[in-house]
């Protein structure tokens, strides 16, 4: 089930193209679900549901990250308290929802090619999904 905020940021950025740049100067609001909740199978059910969520801006266009902030806030939503765990993004976090916040499209696609990985061959260790993410994401070994 898609996190309610998630489809409320996606109505507030995904504005009729002239008034979308005016406004928000946003290119896309994408989101997909991540996590062991997602990609065992058996699914892990003592976990949180992870969501990564891509804000590509515009080349130029003002900083949306505020805006994304903000509407998170105002839904309950605090930044983790494990944010060193997320270095290139943001993470937020209420009850048993995690929504990390990216802003780049290249950390978005390779972070949804590591979960597809992950789902497809049904990594049950943490250790092995954390290395396909580090892998793909371009991170130090």
């Amino acid at each position: 089930m898609i996190p309610e905020i998630l489809t409320k940021i996606a109505a507030e950025f995904n504005l009729e193209e002239s008034f979308e740049e005016f406004v928000f100067g946003v290119t896309r609001f994408n989101y997909h679900q991540t996590g062991s909740s997602f990609t065992c199978n058996p699914p892990v059910l003592d976990t949180d549901f992870d969501w990564i969520c891509n804000l590509a801006e515009k080349e130029g266009s003002r900083d949306s990250s505020r805006q994304v902030e903000q509407l998170l806030e105002d839904a309950g939503y605090k930044t983790s308290m494990n944010q060193e765990q997320y270095p290139d993004c943001m993470s937020y976090r209420k009850d048993n929802i995690n929504i990390i916040v990216v802003y780049d499209e290249w950390m978005y696609l390779n972070w949804i090619k590591a979960t597809t990985i992950c789902k497809r061959l049904n990594l049950m260790k943490k250790e092995d999904r954390k290395m396909v993410h580090r892998i793909s994401c371009g991170e130090e070994q």
